[in-house]
C-alpha cells in the first residue's frame, strides 16, 4: 500500500476526479477529456451511451477507465427495470467495475443487485463538503461492495450560501476528496442553471449540442469549468492522480496490486 513519509495511506486525503457523461454531446466530452490529457491526470467516467468520444476514451485506459451511470428512474431510456437497464449499461462498458445510478436511485435491493453481480464500488452516495470521508464496506451473499462517498457535485454546488470553485477550500478537511463533474456543465461553467436551460431550450436532447451551441452559452468567470482547472492542477503537481480502481487497489483487502501515478 502506497504511503506517505508519517505512514499514512495515500488514498485517504486523496482527489479524485469522476465524470457523470449525462448523455452530454462529443464536444463537450472531448473538452473535458482534453485537459485531462493535457495534464495526465486519470479519471474516472460514468457512461450513460455509447459515442465517438466514448470510444476515445477507451483508447486510454492508461487514464480513463470507464464505469456504468444507469438511470432506473422511471421513463429510463436504458430499460423498465432494474435488470434490464444493467444489462443494457454492461453492453455499454463490459470492462465496468463501478457504479453511480443516474439521479443517485439506490435501495437495499439494488445495492445487494450490484453487490451479486460482482461490481466492486459504488459511488451512490452524496455527502456535500463533508470531512473525514472513506470508504464504506458493504456485504451481501459473501462479496463485498466497496461504497464510496463523494463530496462534491458541479451542478448543485452552486446551490450553497457559499460556494466553492477551486479545489484548495477543500483540501483542509481530512479524507476522501471524491468530485463529480459533468461535461455539459463544465464546458458551459455556469455556477447556477441558467445557462444550461437556455442551450435546453434550444437544444432539448442535449446530446445534440454542438461546440457553437455550447459556445453561445458559455460563462466566463468561476465555475464548474474552474474547479475542474484547479483539481487538474493541484493533481498535475502532485504527480499523483487517482481512478476509482486505483482507491480499490490501495486499500486493505484488496487482491489487487498498483499503486497511484
Amino acid at each position: 500500500m502506497a504511503r506517505d513519509i508519517v505512514g499514512r495511506a495515500l488514498w485517504r486525503d486523496a482527489v479524485v476526479i469522476t465524470v457523470d457523461v449525462d448523455w452530454a454531446s462529443d464536444p463537450a466530452i472531448d473538452e473535458v477529456a482534453r485537459q485531462l490529457l493535457a495534464a495526465g491526470v486519470r479519471s474516472t467516467w460514468f457512461v450513460t451511451h455509447a459515442s465517438p468520444a466514448i470510444d476515445r476514451l477507451r483508447g486510454r485506459p492508461d487514464l480513463f477507465e470507464l464505469a456504468l451511470h444507469p438511470n432506473f428512474l422511471p421513463g429510463s431510456t436504458h430499460g423498465s427495470d432494474a435488470e434490464e437497464v444493467i444489462a443494457h449499461c454492461r453492453r455499454l462498458v463490459p470492462e465496468a467495475r463501478a457504479v453511480r445510478t443516474h439521479g443517485l436511485a439506490q435501495s437495499s435491493l439494488l445495492i445487494n443487485r450490484l453487490t451479486e453481480l460482482a461490481f466492486a464500488a459504488d459511488l451512490s452516495i452524496f455527502l456535500p463538503h463533508h470531512p473525514g470521508v472513506v470508504p464504506l464496506d458493504h456485504w451481501h451473499a459473501g462479496r463485498r461492495l466497496v461504497r464510496l462517498p463523494y463530496i462534491w457535485e458541479d451542478d448543485v454546488e452552486g446551490e450553497r450560501p457559499e460556494p466553492v470553485w477551486d479545489v484548495t477550500a477543500l483540501l483542509s478537511r481530512p479524507g476522501l476528496h471524491v468530485l463529480d463533474f459533468h461535461p455539459i456543465h463544465v464546458c458551459l461553467n455556469d455556477p447556477g442553471p441558467t445557462a444550461y436551460r437556455r442551450l435546453k431550450q434550444r437544444c432539448p436532447k442535449i446530446g445534440d449540442a454542438t461546440a457553437a451551441d455550447i459556445a453561445d452559452f458559455r460563462r466566463d468567470g468561476i465555475g464548474p469549468a474552474s474547479m475542474l482547472r484547479s483539481a487538474i492542477a493541484h493533481l498535475a503537481a502532485t504527480g499523483r492522480s487517482w481512478r476509482v480502481s486505483d482507491i480499490l487497489a490501495e486499500m486493505p483487502g484488496s487482491n489487487r496490486s498498483g499503486s497511484p501515478r
